[in-house]
């Protein structure tokens, strides 16, 4: 690889290859700071409800004329297109797409 002996994976030093012959310059990465406990598992909620809250004001990702027969068929509503599903929504559109 292009990291040193012994080096971890934070603050490790990485060696870098310039263009002139047989050179190596030594470089560190940066001191990352995060600490586990600044990620709490309340904001880690919040941050998906905020991320699921703009998934599902997206317009549908792609044009395609089997999501349009899928709301035409009634499997699903429609709305929603490119949030995450749950098993739950998963079931009740294969047994709508059965009954068609």
């Amino acid at each position: 690889g292009n990291t040193v002996a012994g080096s971890g994976s934070n603050g490790g030093e990485v060696l870098r290859r310039t263009r002139e012959l047989n050179t190596v310059i030594g470089a560190f990465r940066p001191n990352y700071t995060l600490n586990d406990d600044e990620m709490t598992y309340e904001k880690f909620k919040e941050f998906m409800a905020k991320y699921e809250a703009e998934k599902a004001e997206l317009p549908p990702k792609y044009d395609l004329p089997e999501f349009k027969s899928a709301v035409a068929k009634k499997i699903t509503d429609g709305t929603r297109p490119q949030s995450l599903v749950s098993r739950e929504e998963v079931a009740i559109m294969i047994e709508r797409a059965i009954k068609t």
